[in-house]
């Protein structure tokens, strides 16, 4: 049995297995991270940020109502209540959420706390500095780490950055061909975007289309695969992969472009990009790694000795719920919260037996 990558058959036998590290290795050999882009905040959004989002002075600058009411000195009504009211040399200014204190307030009284007639003002209500208000710096200081370098630019760090005052930010989007038909590529395309990249879904990818592209992933049988891609040209890194699901998959380097061929089962594209697609990913957007599940395992996960196998899970009471391990059907793709792979060299773990998983995000 052969299959053809670059268009030359490489015979497909579990010998050429080469392990998911290797092959790791030999495509982020010679990969830097992609240039540093400076955006407004909210064409930025989605991309790996290259510097951390700090607050460049104080938040809020100064003191700012919580809530309507009277912007009053929280000394000036110490002592009072509704059977002792104390009186106030001039009527206090009334404020709505979000307007900034007038100098000497740092309080917001409700209005029934607050008698006026016949010119006498009196509070009824003893309140302390920081009531229904929020004084200068206490949103965050000057300096404030908002978002840290490495991670993505959510909506939430766009808004929170620019009501900071910040109106730019430092990321990086690798560009991301992805090459297929289907429901396979699609998942792979938003999985790609979710880390960051900039991404182009094109049914078919052609000779040099890699060029101008940070990494290709191309969902489609072995031997359309070879159709589509040059003859010349392009560096083969494995015809075969140790990794389950996606060991039909191959790597290759087409001028300075890593390339991965995955097969269009969803279970097989789902093995080679978060195998080997996000780490590459990662690397190019120097971005840092996913949000970790941490728990006992509810089962036990057995593996094979000499691949890597991946292993989706779900919480469950007693942590988190092997739900398949290897080749996930598509029940199992769809209620997973969590997956990790298992090393080669590991036959798996015990059950109650602690481990760290990567979150998909919800």
């Amino acid at each position: 049995m052969t299959a053809l990558v670059l268009g030359r058959p490489f015979p497909a036998s579990p010998g050429l297995l080469v392990p998911a590290a290797r092959v790791l290795a030999e495509l982020t050999r010679d990969l830097a991270p992609v240039a540093v882009r400076r955006l407004p905040l909210g064409e930025a959004e989605g991309g790996v940020l290259a510097a951390a989002l700090v607050a460049p002075s104080p938040v809020p600058p100064r003191a700012v109502a919580l809530r309507r009411g009277y912007a009053v000195a929280a000394a000036d009504t110490t002592g009072a209540g509704p059977y002792s009211p104390l009186p106030l040399a001039s009527v206090p200014t009334l404020v709505g959420p979000g307007d900034v204190l007038p100098s000497g307030a740092d309080a917001v009284l409700p209005e029934d706390a607050v008698s006026i007639a016949a010119g006498l003002v009196e509070v009824q209500e003893s309140v302390a500095p920081g009531f229904w208000a929020r004084r200068r710096g206490e949103d965050a200081a000057a300096g404030t780490v908002l978002r840290e370098a490495g991670l993505a630019l959510r909506p939430v760090d766009v808004a929170v950055a620019g009501a900071a005052g910040l109106q730019e930010a430092l990321i990086r989007r690798p560009k991301v061909l992805v090459a297929g038909r289907g429901d396979a590529a699609g998942l792979v395309a938003a999985l790609a975007r979710e880390a960051g990249a900039e991404v182009r879904l094109a049914p078919k990818i052609g000779p040099g289309e890699s060029a101008g592209y940070d990494l290709a992933i191309v969902i489609e049988a072995v031997e359309e695969q070879a159709k589509a891609l040059p003859e010349a040209g392009g560096r083969l890194v494995a015809a075969r992969l140790a990794l389950w699901p996606g060991e039909d998959g191959a790597a290759l380097v087409e001028g300075t472009c890593p390339v991965l061929l995955a097969q269009p089962r969803l279970a097989d594209a789902l093995g080679v990009f978060l195998g080997l697609g996000l780490p590459v990913l990662r690397q190019l957007a120097g971005a840092k790694p996913g949000l970790v599940e941490r728990g006992p395992l509810a089962r036990k996960v057995a593996s094979s000795v000499g691949i890597a196998e991946l292993v989706l899970l779900r919480r469950a009471p007693g942590g988190l719920e092997p739900l398949a391990t290897g080749d996930p059907p598509l029940a199992a793709i769809a209620a997973a919260e969590a997956w990790l792979i298992v090393p080669p060299e590991s036959e798996g773990f015990a059950a109650g037996e602690t481990i760290e998983a990567e979150r998909f995000r919800p």
